[in-house]
C-alpha cells in the first residue's frame, strides 16, 4: 500500500474520508477517490471481485489499516454507541 503517504496528506486537507454515525460501525468512506483506489487493491488481493461486498470482517480488517496507517486508533462506533477494538488480519 504505497500511497499511504499520499492518503495521509489528503486526510489533513480534504474532508469526508471518515464516516460519521454510520449505521453498521463503519468509518471509512471507500467512496472517496483517497480511499477507493487502496480499497479496489484490497479486494484484488483477496480476490474478490468489485461487484462482490466485502463482509463485515473483510471491511472492519480494511477499515483498521487505513485507520492504523492515518494515526488513528482502529475501533469503530457500533450504532449502540459502544466501542470495539478491531485488530487487523496478521495471516
Amino acid at each position: 500500500m504505497g500511497d499511504i503517504v499520499d492518503l495521509k496528506v489528503k486526510y489533513e486537507t480534504m474532508g469526508g474520508i471518515l464516516l460519521i454515525n454510520n449505521p453498521y460501525g463503519y468509518r471509512v468512506n471507500v467512496n472517496h477517490p483517497a480511499v477507493q483506489r487502496l480499497y479496489w487493491l484490497y479486494k484484488e488481493r483477496k480476490k474478490i471481485s468489485r461487484g462482490t461486498p466485502l463482509s463485515d470482517a473483510e471491511r472492519h480488517e480494511f477499515e483498521a489499516v487505513i485507520l492504523q496507517r492515518l494515526g488513528k486508533e482502529p475501533q469503530h462506533e457500533r450504532h449502540t454507541g459502544e466501542r470495539q477494538k478491531i485488530e487487523p488480519d496478521k495471516s
